[in-house]
């Protein structure tokens, strides 16, 4: 049997998942960025109230448990990378404007931009986003709503970090042998990391 090259499995791997992720997510792991683990980050791209906006996302979604968080791994510079390196500009737009129009939202329903509401405001004002898109599985790419691509950018940039492919997913460097069709406690209860 031939090796598969990282970048082949990948896309093999999205093609499995039913093109569940956007292209310009698969574009960038496919170029190979990762999150890198830091907690300080330094916008080059994004405003810093951007910037802030987008580390506060990621620590909602992502936050630190028993597990370390997104921002605590890295996420948001990997998703800043991601739109400023990686997204074609019209992708790169439809980002910006979500982020532009998740900001205006927040000031129409909470009276506040995001970063000046307290933790629970935030988490409240997420939720309500979310609730919005539940059960809208079925919208073309440049129809789904900026909560999706931030959650699907997040959760990439968290997998493809160590502590998330060693933490949440099972990993293993060098596998030895391989089983077809086992059920996932017989594969040790996590997805596998690719």
């Amino acid at each position: 049997m031939n090796n598969i090259k990282r970048r082949e499995a990948l896309k093999r791997t999205s093609y499995i998942m039913g093109g569940t992720l956007a292209a310009p997510t698969i574009l960038g792991l496919l170029n190979g960025c990762s999150a890198q683990p830091g907690l300080k980050w330094d916008p080059v791209f994004f405003t810093e109230d951007q910037a802030r906006l987008v580390t506060r996302l990621a620590d909602i979604i992502l936050p630190k448990t028993d597990s370390p968080g997104a921002t605590e791994l890295g996420v948001p510079k990997f998703i800043e990378d991601i739109v400023s390196r990686v997204m074609e500009d019209k992708d790169r737009e439809a980002f910006m404007s979500g982020l532009n129009e998740f900001e205006q939202e927040s000031e129409r329903q909470a009276g506040r931009k995001f970063n000046d509401l307290d933790e629970d405001e935030q988490l409240s004002f997420v939720t309500s986003q979310h609730v919005l898109i539940e059960g809208k599985k079925d919208l073309e790419e440049e129809d789904r709503p900026f909560i999706w691509k931030i959650k699907e950018l997040i959760i990439a940039g968290y997998c493809t970090t160590e502590g998330g492919m060693t933490k949440i997913l099972q990993y293993v460097a060098i596998p030895t042998e391989y089983k077809a069709c086992i059920s996932l406690e017989e594969a040790g209860g996590k997805t596998w990391a690719t």
